[in-house]
């Protein structure tokens, strides 16, 4: 008999450990797998497993990238809060529309918020002054300033 509780118990712990062989052969890895609508590209992001993910990001669709949790985030907001730019780029490298998304915290803001200053680097190196919206170069240098990050190369 199918458990689909039992099932996503077990992506989830995987994500969570990084334990990318256990669920490697499954069907449909990349899926919603908890009640926030966290992805297992979302639990593999924030628990730091930069193998897993690379794996992940390997065998999903640039589309599937661009699901959101129940209040918007994406797993690159996620990666954002572990400061693991390796995770952030190669999600970006599949998806370079990710940071453009709308939803949720832009990861750019959520890396100056967290005070992530190689991230914030990062991110606004993939970024073009044409995709800036309203005031949203103020409100990341006003940020940056607020966290100490303006000015701050390392």
């Amino acid at each position: 008999m199918y458990d689909a509780h039992s099932e996503r118990a077990s992506v989830y712990l995987a994500a969570l450990k990084g334990d990318w062989k256990s669920v490697k052969d499954m069907p449909n890895i990349q899926r919603e797998i908890n009640k926030k609508r966290e992805t297992t590209l979302h639990i593999a992001a924030a628990a730091n497993q930069e193998n897993f993910v690379k794996n992940l990001v390997n065998v999903m669709s640039s589309d599937d990238q661009k699901a959101v949790n129940t209040v918007g985030n994406t797993a690159l907001t996620y990666a954002v809060t572990t400061e693991n730019v390796n995770i952030a780029k190669v999600m970006l490298d599949k998806n370079q529309d990710l940071e453009k998304l709308r939803s949720g915290v832009r990861p750019l803001f959520m890396a100056a918020v967290l005070r992530h200053s190689q991230m914030v680097q990062f991110l606004y190196s993939w970024r073009k002054v044409s995709q800036w919206c309203g005031n949203e170069q103020d409100e990341l240098f006003i940020t940056c300033v607020k966290g100490d990050l303006y000015g701050k190369h390392k």
